[in-house]
């Protein structure tokens, strides 16, 4: 049997102040190789990578009188080269961005967060991934039943639209503008903004009440009080924001089925820059389209700048 944790490389290069040489002191090199050789010869050692697998290997072990049963041999075997496959992708995404290699093949180890119960439709099946601690991966959800597929889908278009105007703690910050999106399908129906968010909330609601129903919703700062008897008269599938009051939270709890979502602005940071999407046979990868609007910097094409009212 051989047990191998490797060097912290991704949680060493995560912190802001690391430097280039304490990067390159975490990158693990014997460990690796231990790794991979375990693996090749599976059919004699069983290799373990993390602590997660310990007492999945004492339970079959115990089951099978001191033996470590050949199908779990193989498995291990195989999380174990995904775990070095991980680990190499990490580096050279670490390293190609310090240096700025922008023809670098893109390359990105994702772990499966979970199965779901289905796609967009119900005869396609359909799996999440994604790093804990970055964007939806870190997101903690204080109530109500398993994320699906399209609420993931829709969750994302909220954000990025309620994002727009600043995304906060509590909203305070100079740079946030109260508003909240309600979103249906992944399309709008509903934006506003106010001098607080129940009261953004209430307009973009009342944009359209009817397709309301059932969507989603997303809001930049701390859902108040006000704001969650707002929510709990509808019926609504997700509601996402950086922070709820306590008395928010007491209030939504009487609504169980109702997902409550708590994002805060680390985990947006932490999911880095790319903006991703498939393609048929590839990926295209751009910057996320997360800039501040700012009207002052605006650039006015007409004769005329408009007026306020327009």
């Amino acid at each position: 049997m051989v047990v191998v944790n490797l060097y912290p490389f991704r949680e060493t290069v995560a912190k802001a102040d690391v430097t280039w040489d304490q990067a390159i002191e975490n990158i693990d090199i014997g460990g690796p190789t231990m790794v991979r050789s375990a693996a090749k010869n599976h059919a004699d050692v069983a290799v373990l990578t993390s602590p997660d697998q310990y007492d999945r290997l004492l339970e079959a072990m115990a089951q099978a009188g001191g033996e470590v049963p050949a199908a779990l041999r193989r498995q291990l075997a195989l999380e174990a080269f995904q775990h070095t496959a991980a680990y190499d992708t990490a580096i050279s995404r670490w390293m190609a961005q310090a240096v700025a290699a922008e023809a670098s093949p893109w390359l990105e180890a994702v772990p499966l967060r979970q199965a779901l119960r289905y796609g967009e439709n119900p005869h396609q099946k359909a799996r999440w991934f994604s790093h804990a601690e970055q964007g939806w991966g870190g997101a903690i959800q204080l109530q109500g039943k398993e994320l699906s597929t399209n609420n993931l889908l829709d969750l994302e278009a909220a954000l990025a639209m309620v994002r727009e105007f600043g995304y906060g703690s509590d909203g305070a910050e100079p740079a946030v503008q109260p508003a909240a999106v309600v979103v249906k399908h992944t399309n709008p129906c509903g934006v506003a903004i106010g001098s607080d968010v129940s009261t953004a909330l209430t307009r973009a609601l009342d944009a359209d009440r009817v397709s309301a129903f059932g969507g989603i919703v997303a809001i930049n700062g701390l859902v108040s009080a006000a704001a969650a008897g707002e929510l709990k008269s509808l019926f609504l599938e997700c509601v996402v924001a950086p922070s709820f009051s306590p008395e928010a939270r007491e209030i939504l709890s009487a609504k169980a089925n109702l997902r409550l979502l708590e994002l805060q602005p680390a985990a947006i940071d932490a999911a880095g820059p790319d903006h991703v999407r498939s393609i048929l046979g590839g990926l295209l990868v751009q910057d996320l389209d997360d800039q501040a609007i700012t009207p002052s910097e605006w650039t006015v094409a007409s004769q005329r700048p408009p007026s306020s009212q327009e």
